[in-house]
């Protein structure tokens, strides 16, 4: 058990102080002085990735292609083929990102693209087939070039 001794309290007394000037507190609405807020700052060259490039879906009975050439700060051009076996399916458009994120509405079908930064995810909604017989454009797209692809009009 504790006991409550005078030479506890001597030694607490002793102690606070010391702890007190190792670990230093702020009130919680305080607001940190230039110097400590500079220290936060990102730094200047951090690069975001551009979606200009091509991407590839792997799969050995369904691969599938997806070309991206930005053409402003929140559009983007595509090409998109996608194979299952001897059948394929392709479309093709413009679409605005919205915080990373697009629809392009084909017949039927509906495509969500999700920019992930090196990756984007497409995700497949609708009645609709794209293309031949289980072609499916769905999945995960990783970046393969950086390049800007050539994408028909």
């Amino acid at each position: 058990m504790f006991c409550h001794t005078s030479t506890t309290w001597k030694v607490l007394l002793l102690v606070l102080p010391i702890v007190a000037q190792i670990i230093p507190t702020a009130p919680a609405d305080a607001v940190p002085s230039p110097a400590t807020a500079a220290k936060s700052v990102a730094p200047k060259n951090l690069k975001i990735s551009s979606p200009t490039g091509t991407y590839e879906r792997p799969g050995a009975d369904n691969p599938a292609t997806l070309k991206i050439m930005k053409l402003s700060s929140n559009q983007i051009k595509f090409d998109l083929i996608a194979e299952n076996g001897p059948n394929s399916g392709e479309a093709a458009g413009t679409i605005t990102l919205t915080n990373n994120r697009g629809i392009y509405k084909g017949d039927n079908f509906q495509l969500v693209f999700t920019y992930g930064g090196k990756t984007f995810n497409v995700q497949q909604t609708g009645d609709g087939q794209f293309g031949g017989m289980s072609v499916r454009a769905d999945g995960l797209y990783n970046k393969t070039s950086g390049a800007t692809p050539n994408i028909p009009n």
